[in-house]
């Protein structure tokens, strides 16, 4: 409903206009004596009235100012904060009034609207105390869900007939290779052209047509009711052909179950098993096609008939070992299944190199490894094991080291010649070995074991214990599959957008005068919940020193940014992070002025639609209120830990849930869609011309 003029004044405003009325009617009630006395009074009395009377309206005129201020200052500005307080309340869990120096002048007001917001907390508390005893169960199944979600060995994603997400799980992230935006890699600007995530277009990563070929098999048919076939087998691959998938696809019906609302797809990764298989196939090839010719020849050679028998033999491994299961095993899993063998016992087990993945079956890997390990330990009588593993390329080593006697080649011929484990009666040691194209051998008091190609496997970069994260969180929202899309994105609700809520630190503020990013986080938003688990956090090398001031406030060096890649490259990753979404700030007019900075070199452009979360507060609490991050996250309860203050990460996630609360707020106070928040943000005009300097 529209709003009258003096209805969309605020308080402070429509007080002013008051008292300038009352001024004003005065000065003309007294201009008007003045002339009426000037025309009646003989002409020499003129002179002293208008001296006496215009004195008085000048008096007037600046009592009314200063009991304005005063009515100002003790009692609009007060009444305005307490409305303020009483709305973030209401709408934005607020739970505090802010303190008021003058607040004693609303008399029994401010106390009463304090008992209000304690009263609204307490019943919240009360509230939420009821609905997590009414939910422990569906908290329960829940943490099974995500549980089951992470043990899952498959991919698996869910999405619209759109292919929007609704669900996705780690596994899928790791089969798919997609960027997932961490410190782990700084050296790499390969950039998939979308990521996986809550809302993305799942057809940005992989190739749409068998998905399209395949839902067309579960269309509607005479009955108008999809089909109720099973699901169908599906071959597909990323958009680049890097890696292909196989796996099975599952129709999703509405709620009414007449109509298809999307897709389950679980998935394996079968590039290398097509590699192997190819190769196989070549290799069969040209061995048949090598003894052919050394039958028809008329005099038959036989170093040719033995080199084309050795290939046979060669591929015939292959075929044997392609055909074993196995996948992508950290090393340290595997020196954890050796370690449990030495429990209890006198000796010492240290290992090194866990990050490193061996393509493997584990289970008889582990079996191998136990088996000589144990025998190793016991032959030199050692009260000490190192593991270690290590490797280049496609080739892998696994190295057993004792600190006793070192043993002999036939010793070691004998080992393999046994059983690996009791329960592999029929799998020698030297069996396995061959299974994984690997051979073992001795080097002093070291076992080594060999991978000379270990095709599908990689080294995952080394971390810090401390910046190791913990397992990623499994998403899912299935609110997305009722979203119906909105053709302009002006008119999106700001509850239905898909943010990043994004905060850079520099080696100083001026951008024109050659400042630079050092480091840059962002954090997504989708369907009004900050996804903590996708967030974009990478360091910058900015290519110049960092002044030691700004260390001092970010506590980022040279040395922690000496390997990061350079500024279009990061701006690139970030760029591909944020395709297709509002980008959100606080202060955002700033940290876009180093991202507009970097687009030339990195040969893009920036042009998402922009919310800061200063200009949105602006319009809520004033302009003349206290708008820092610091003082918004207090306001809204939001906690910002000392060691992430100032940090990238950290005040990108405490930027994202004090926009949270703004948009319950800004949607309380009828701005709705993108189209309102960016009109209430234009008008903040003292505010943006301040911004503007940054540009």
């Amino acid at each position: 409903m529209d709003m009258s003029w003096v209805e969309r004044l605020s308080l402070r405003t429509r007080i002013a206009l008051f008292f300038a009325l009352i001024g004003t009617v005065s000065v003309v009630l007294l201009t008007a004596a003045i002339v009426w006395l000037s025309v009646r009074l003989e002409p020499g009395a003129a002179d002293h009235v208008v001296l006496i009377v215009g004195g008085a309206a000048f008096a007037i005129v600046g009592l009314v100012t200063w009991v304005a201020l005063k009515f100002d200052d003790n009692l609009a500005r007060p009444l305005t904060t307490i409305a303020a307080d009483l709305k973030t309340a209401a709408h934005a869990d607020g739970a505090n009034l802010s303190s008021q120096r003058r607040d004693q002048y609303l008399g029994m007001l401010a106390p009463a609207a304090r008992e209000v917001t304690d009263a609204l907390a307490q019943a919240r508390e009360r509230t939420q105390g009821a609905i997590e005893a009414a939910t422990a169960d569906a908290a329960r199944q829940k943490g099974e869900l995500e549980a089951l979600l992470r043990d899952l060995h498959q991919g698996l994603v869910i999405c619209t007939m759109a292919g929007r997400v609704t669900l996705y799980n780690h596994r899928a992230v790791e089969i798919l290779h997609v960027e997932e935006f961490r410190r782990d890699d700084p050296g790499s600007t390969d950039v998939m052209i979308g990521s996986l995530g809550l809302g993305r277009d799942f057809f940005n990563i992989v190739d749409d047509r068998p998905f399209r070929e395949a839902l067309d098999l579960f269309e509607a048919g005479p009955g108008g009711a999809p089909s109720e076939r099973g699901p169908v087998s599906i071959v597909f691959s990323t958009c680049d052909g890097a890696v292909t998938m196989r796996g099975h696809l599952s129709p999703r019906l509405n709620a009414a179950g007449d109509a298809l609302a999307g897709f389950v797809v679980v998935f394996d990764d079968i590039t290398a098993e097509l590699t192997a298989g190819l190769e196989r196939d070549r290799v069969l090839r040209e061995a048949i096609d090598g003894l052919r010719a050394a039958g028809t020849a008329s005099a038959v050679p036989p170093a040719a008939v033995a080199r084309a028998l050795d290939r046979l033999e060669t591929a015939s491994d292959n075929i044997i070992a392609s055909a074993w299961p196995m996948a992508d095993v950290s090393a340290g899993r595997l020196f954890a299944g050796i370690r449990k063998a030495f429990a209890g016992r006198p000796v010492t087990v240290t290992s090194s190199g866990e990050n490193v993945l061996v393509h493997a079956d584990s289970a008889t890997l582990i079996a191998l490894m136990r088996h000589l390990a144990g025998a190793l330990v016991r032959q030199a009588g050692a009260s000490a094991l190192h593991m270690e593993a290590g490797g280049t390329g496609h080739a892998r080593t696994l190295c057993l080291r004792i600190d006793g006697t070192p043993p002999d080649a036939a010793w070691l011929e004998a080992r393999l010649a046994e059983n690996a484990d009791p329960d592999t009666a029929f799998l020698s040691a030297r069996a396995i070995l061959e299974r994984h194209r690997a051979r073992a051998r001795l080097d002093g008091n070291r076992l080594i074991v060999d991978f000379p190609i270990n095709t599908a496997a990689r080294i995952a970069p080394e971390r810090a214990d401390a910046d190791r994260p913990g397992p990623r969180p499994e998403f899912y929202d299935f609110d997305l599959f009722e979203r119906e899309p909105v053709g302009d994105i002006l008119a999106t609700p700001l509850s239905e957008l898909y943010c990043v809520v994004f905060d850079c630190e520099m080696t100083g503020l001026e951008p024109r005068r050659g400042d630079e990013i050092v480091s840059i986080a962002g954090v997504r938003v989708v369907n009004g919940r900050v996804l903590t688990g996708e967030i974009f956090d990478l360091f910058v090398n900015p290519g110049r020193p960092i002044p030691a001031a700004s260390t001092n406030i970010h506590h980022i060096t040279d040395a922690m940014v000496a390997g990061a890649p350079p500024v279009p490259a990061a701006l690139t990753r970030f760029h591909a992070f944020a395709r297709d979404q509002v980008l959100v700030a606080h202060n955002a007019a700033f940290d876009m002025a180093f991202l507009a900075n970097g687009e030339r070199a990195a040969r893009l452009r920036f042009d998402n639609p922009v919310l800061d979360t200063v200009l949105l507060a602006a319009w809520l609490q004033g302009a003349d209120s206290d708008l820092t991050l610091d003082a918004l996250a207090d306001r809204f309860g939001v906690e910002i830990a000392p060691e992430d203050r100032h940090s990238a990460r950290g005040d990108a996630l405490a930027t994202a849930q004090v926009f949270v609360r703004l948009v319950r707020l800004l949607e309380a106070s009828g701005i709705v869609t993108l189209g309102d928040a960016l009109r209430i943000s234009e008008a903040q005009t003292t505010i943006r011309r301040r911004q503007a300097a940054y540009g």
